[in-house]
């Protein structure tokens, strides 16, 4: 009986294990971001003539120093104790007089592509662009944007309302 009951266990221990494993394949392979696609097509033109126009500009993206902002990168448990450079958000916009192109570049690590979209979506239709790339740097001095560098191992790093203010400093 004894070890009949262990078996049931053990049973149900896996069918628990395998259903988490399943939803966790599921949640990080879904299209999180339906619709959400590049369909801009380049071709040459020649009765438009080659004028090429940019524009460039930057923000600063430094996080609450009141606050405890954990930082990502090498350990859990490294809070900031000060600023020591100034972090950027640092954006390009390209105008082939057809085509209009945005790039930003983040001083930040784990910028992940929920927030790329929410930068696309709250810029204003006047801006005109028909792609924005958003990049961020590898940077283990910046906060934690990931939710892998915090207080603990069970325990995020993420600040919502920093992480707000890099998506609004990106637009």
């Amino acid at each position: 009986m004894r070890v009949r009951s262990i078996l049931r266990g053990v049973l149900l221990a896996l069918v628990l294990a395998a259903a988490g494993l399943g939803g966790f394949v599921w949640w990080n392979l879904h299209d999180r971001s339906p619709g959400s696609e590049f369909n801009v097509v380049v071709r040459p033109t020649p009765s438009v003539p080659a004028r090429l126009r940019a524009g460039f500009g930057r923000r600063t993206i430094n996080p609450d120093m009141t606050k405890t902002v954990w930082v990502a990168g090498f350990a859990h448990n490294r809070a900031a104790t000060r600023i020591h450079d100034d972090l950027k958000a640092v954006a390009a916009v390209i105008d082939d007089g057809e085509h209009r192109i945005g790039l930003v570049a983040l001083d930040a690590i784990g910028f992940f592509h929920d927030q790329v979209l929410a930068v696309r979506r709250s810029l204003p239709s006047s801006a005109r662009l028909d792609y924005v790339v958003v990049a961020s740097t590898h940077n283990h001095s910046a906060p934690d944007l990931m939710g892998i560098w915090g207080p603990s191992d069970f325990r995020s790093g993420i600040d919502p309302e920093y992480r707000a203010a890099v998506v609004a400093g990106a637009e």
